[in-house]
């Protein structure tokens, strides 16, 4: 069963080493999940659509990120010209006060707002930080809140 699950989604994502992980990915799932007895009369439908929907996820993730990666190519290419230093001294000055007040975050906090900022969805962010997908708009929210408060007193102005 695990080769032909890793077969389908060797087609579907064109990469053998991601349909490996995905496989087990779906097999770790059918052992951790509590399977109504319908599920479990149809093992190997459960195991096919848990994979494909990993794939599909997978997919989605490529493509955000790709689509991302553009954007900001894009953006660097055609706001920023070689002589422009003062856009780059207080861009440098940004990046220095934001990594200042990330540093004084709690680190889950910190992690938290950086995973959102690079385009992570509430649903990754939900599984890295093994929580419900509906506490994350709730944890961003506290997170931006205390970056703001930190920012605030260390700084004491907004950009």
């Amino acid at each position: 069963m695990r080769a032909r699950l890793v077969s389908i989604l060797r087609r579907m994502l064109g990469d053998c080493g991601r349909a490996e992980e995905l496989a087990n990915e779906a097999f770790l799932k059918l052992h951790s999940a509590v399977l109504p007895a319908a599920a479990k009369k149809n093992l190997p439908g459960w195991l096919y659509r848990t994979a494909m929907n990993l794939g599909i996820d997978d997919l989605r993730a490529r493509s955000r990120h790709v689509r991302l990666v553009r954007q900001a190519s894009r953006a660097r290419s055609t706001s920023s010209s070689p002589d422009d230093g003062l856009q780059h001294v207080l861009r440098a000055e940004r990046q220095k006060r934001v990594r200042a007040v990330l540093s004084r975050l709690k680190p889950e906090s910190a992690q938290l707002l950086l995973l959102r900022a690079t385009g992570h969805s509430y649903r990754e962010i939900a599984t890295h930080f093994e929580i419900p997908g509906a506490s994350v708009g709730t944890m961003l929210i506290r997170a931006e809140a205390a970056f703001e408060k930190c920012y605030l007193e260390l700084f004491g102005e907004t950009d």
